[in-house]
């Protein structure tokens, strides 16, 4: 029992290897799209095998380059993305999070049960299994249990206690977001960065700009 999209991937071959696993989402959907990520290397390979890259190729940004601006707004370096993904042997994708996860989901969900809007309340570790509780009233039996909810994991909670107990400060935080493409460009990339701070602006489909600072 997982509850976010990336461990798809490992829903997907547990499925394939005759377990039966079920994911807990505790969003109600998968509307929130994330951020830009590049895609490459052992997750192309592994998207290779599970028979789903021409499903991600459809997702992709074409985004030529990524400018770099200076204080004024002014470009002061430029970053050629398709040299990049040459180099690669185009073997690289951009899209979004949540592209991704729409495309696992659309390969999984079928398969492998999917409760949306839940999570998990309670752990009662048994002998040879754990009986898991849910938000929802009910209850079940699994031979193993991952948290994959992120910082603030409720699992780890109910595992080993507050995340105050696990939470180290780095010394930044990130915060991303989708707005209106103010900019009107359908192929822009624009970043800012300085010391102890950074932000960058992208188009994305239905004219629209994700941020990420």
């Amino acid at each position: 029992s997982a509850r976010r999209g990336p461990p798809r991937f490992a829903l997907f071959w547990l499925e394939k290897r005759g377990f039966s696993p079920e994911i807990v989402e505790k969003r109600p959907d998968l509307a929130d799209e994330g951020y830009m990520i590049d895609f490459y290397g052992s997750g192309f390979a592994v998207a290779e095998k599970m028979g789903i890259i021409e499903h991600l190729r459809q997702k992709h940004y074409h985004v030529p380059k990524m400018e770099f601006l200076d204080e004024q707004g002014s470009v002061r370096h430029s970053f050629n993305i398709e040299r990049f993904r040459k180099l690669l042997g185009f073997r690289h994708f951009n899209f979004m999070r949540g592209d991704l996860e729409a495309v696992l989901y659309e390969h999984t969900h079928r398969a492998v049960p999917i409760r949306f809007g839940t999570v998990i309340t309670g752990l009662d570790f048994q002998p040879d299994q754990v009986e898991v509780s849910f938000s929802d009233g009910t209850r079940s039996a699994y031979g193993l249990v991952v948290g994959a909810d992120g910082l603030r994991s409720g699992v780890r909670d109910l595992v080993w206690g507050p995340v105050e107990s696990f939470e180290r400060y780095l010394g930044y935080y990130a915060a991303s977001g989708v707005i209106d493409n103010f900019l009107g460009s359908t192929d822009v990339f624009l970043a800012r960065q300085e010391p102890g701070k950074q932000a960058a602006v992208y188009s994305i489909r239905g004219g629209r700009l994700a941020t990420f600072f």
